[in-house]
């Protein structure tokens, strides 16, 4: 940002796909409400007296946001192809045996995406995830969750029955679900990216690679070796963490898929949801 006028700093895009521009710069709330309340009390004039709001500053967040979301589910392909496709066996204590490492994305079918939503929980997908913690789910398609708004671009939801906590008064950890194809789809791009096609495919394309990759590996160690989570080809995609979730040892590419679920996370505040402690006139009360 420069005193002549406040330019966008495209730092919301990954270095590989867009360097950084050099020059002053400063921290803004991830919240289109809030950013657009802020240009309306002015707050850009801090930066100096000459300073201007770009326009359609708000679209632009938008859409690097968007674009991101893309980017990094490239990159987590990119990681977990040049990651080995086993995982211990080695003379470490505590390594275990050899084994195929586990695919850092899953894919639900419709069917049962259905069940998700009329359970209202995710314990369901704990059975497949065999040890993996559930980080997110991400549904690149139409059709929302049952009791939310139609708008709703995420929820928390608790990773299991509800009704099974122990002690029955505690709520269980939970789960983000983004339901954000139409978030990725709706920003108007620059011209660098016309005809690259919506940003959802993208997303959906390289997610899926991902899981492909995985069940190629499983087929080439033997018929012993199954994958059903690429048996479906459904728009809906489970994020694991690759650690296993009963076991302190650090797996190697175990934080492969943090910068895709603060991509995501990102969107989620970006339209207002996730704030903590937000009053309920939204930003109009908030400070800016």
């Amino acid at each position: 940002m420069s005193n002549a006028r406040l330019a966008f700093t495209p730092n919301l895009l990954h270095p590989r796909f867009a360097p950084p521009l050099a020059g002053r710069a400063a921290w803004l709330a991830c919240w289109a409400d809030a950013l657009a309340l802020a240009a309306q009390r002015g707050a850009h004039k801090r930066l100096g007296p000459t300073a201007a709001w770009p326009a359609r500053f708000n679209e632009q967040v938008h859409g690097q946001l968007a674009r991101r979301v893309g980017q990094e589910a490239e990159l987590l392909f990119e990681r977990a192809r040049a990651r080995s496709a086993w995982v211990g066996g080695g003379e470490s204590e505590g390594e275990g045996p050899r084994s195929l490492r586990r695919s850092p994305v899953g894919r639900l079918s419709e069917a049962e995406w259905g069940r998700v939503t009329a359970e209202g929980h995710l314990g369901g997908l704990l059975d497949q995830a065999e040890g993996r913690e559930v980080a997110g789910v991400v549904r690149l398609g139409p059709g929302g969750i049952a009791g939310a708004e139609e708008d709703q671009l995420s929820w928390l939801l608790p990773l299991h029955d509800p009704s099974s906590a122990e002690p029955p008064f505690m709520s269980p950890p939970s789960a983000p679900v983004y339901n954000i194809a139409a978030f990725l789809d709706s920003p108007a791009l620059p011209p660098s990216a016309a005809g690259a096609g919506p940003l959802s495919g993208r997303a959906h394309h390289w997610l899926a690679a991902t899981v492909a990759l995985f069940a190629r590996r499983e087929a080439d160690a033997g018929p012993s070796q199954t994958s059903r989570e690429a048996a479906d080809a459904g728009g809906v995609f489970v994020i694991y963490n690759p650690s296993r979730a009963d076991s302190e040892l650090p797996v190697a590419g175990g934080d492969d898929v943090v910068p895709l679920l603060q991509a995501l996370w990102r969107c989620r505040l970006w339209v207002g949801e996730g704030w903590e402690g937000q009053p309920e006139g939204g930003a109009e009360e908030a400070e800016p």
